[in-house]
């Protein structure tokens, strides 16, 4: 199992906006569907997309608060997603959930910010519902 990165590294900040929307992007249904129960338990509106494509229709209908991105992808990948943002200047915070190793999950975040994203932390896979919940109070505040 990899070192477990946790979202204790969540950054503290006010949120631009008051909409308490969020779009996850993960090609495992049951993880995606554990997560945006989650989320509707502590107040956030989700929406689940499973692939690249999708991801992008839905972020372009409706800019969510807030993202979680699967690093891995089947047909594209995390990385790609976190560019897509880059390129729309997401204003979304951007949660990353991976059951990578930390260094590779630690890289990604340093990517994500280096090219203008509002990365707010990490969780690692499998998710546990009560860091989720933890992470979106944050972010709600």
């Amino acid at each position: 199992m990899p070192a477990s990165v946790s979202s204790a590294t969540m950054i503290d900040r006010p949120r631009r906006t008051g909409a308490r929307t969020m779009l996850i992007i993960d090609d495992e249904a049951s993880v995606a569907q554990t997560l945006g129960r989650a989320a509707e338990e502590c107040g956030w509106r989700p929406r689940l997309t499973a692939t690249g494509e999708a991801f992008r229709a839905a972020y372009r209908a409706e800019p969510p608060a807030v993202v979680i991105i699967d690093l891995a992808l089947v047909g594209t990948d995390g990385i790609e997603i976190l560019k897509f943002l880059a390129q729309e200047k997401s204003e979304s915070l951007v949660l990353i959930a991976s059951g990578f190793d930390r260094r590779v999950v630690e890289a990604a975040m340093r990517f994500g910010t280096e090219i203008g994203l509002d990365i707010g932390g990490a969780l690692t896979k499998p998710v546990l519902v009560e860091d989720l919940k933890c992470a979106l109070a944050a972010a709600g505040r």
